[in-house]
């Protein structure tokens, strides 16, 4: 709103952009410091963005940990036609970090075994936990056909980040919010607004 009010504006000016700044409440002032030069420049954020920001912050800082059995942790295991695989030592220790942390990232460029690494969280989460819920969102309906394919044999519940997030009346399916694991793929298209509206959805 803001930016379409001020590309309006002919001849602009720095004066004629903090005037139209002003009369926009909705935005505040925050100053940040480059660690670089040491300059502090203000910029303004609208106050609803800022909102959702803290929230997922908040959100995802207070995690909890927890003490995990490592024998459950699987170092291989078997793709649908019996292909065994065998996990690297960075990958058994990314399952061991998601499993003994309430929220985690898991990154690593194409072809890195990401999938893998899903896989075997799963099969090593299924294994200490019979009565675990598993479900899997995306932003996209091409990326969770992609889930369905590679983890829906795993009974992993797979539905875009959108039908949870933009209906009102739509709500965590989960029979027991406490004893479930949620894994959000491509996490980094999800804008912050729609991360509020999904992390809002989902019990801590």
């Amino acid at each position: 709103e803001i930016v379409v009010d001020i590309l309006s504006i002919d001849n602009l000016t720095s004066d004629l952009v903090e005037d139209q700044i002003e009369q926009h409440d909705n935005l505040e002032c925050e100053y940040i410091t480059d660690e670089l030069t040491d300059e502090t420049h203000e910029y303004y954020i609208h106050k609803t963005i800022k909102y959702q920001e803290q929230f997922v912050f908040d959100y995802l800082i207070n995690s909890q940990t927890y003490t995990i059995n490592t024998n459950h942790i699987k170092t291989q295991f078997k793709l649908n036609d019996d292909t065994v695989i065998n996990l690297t030592d960075d990958q058994v220790n990314s399952i061991e970090l998601a499993l003994s942390n309430q929220y985690s990232v898991i990154t690593g460029g194409p072809g890195s075994g990401k999938t893998t690494t899903i896989n075997a969280l799963i099969q090593s989460a299924k294994t200490s936990n019979k009565q675990l819920e598993i479900f899997g969102y995306a932003p996209t309906g091409k990326a969770v056909n992609r889930m369905k394919d590679i983890l829906g044999v795993l009974n992993v519940k797979c539905k875009t980040i959108a039908s949870l997030s933009n209906n009102p009346s739509a709500h965590f399916e989960a029979k027991n919010p406490d004893n479930t694991l949620v894994i959000v793929d491509e996490s980094s298209m999800i804008d912050t607004n729609q991360m509020y509206q999904f992390l809002r959805k989902i019990p801590k």
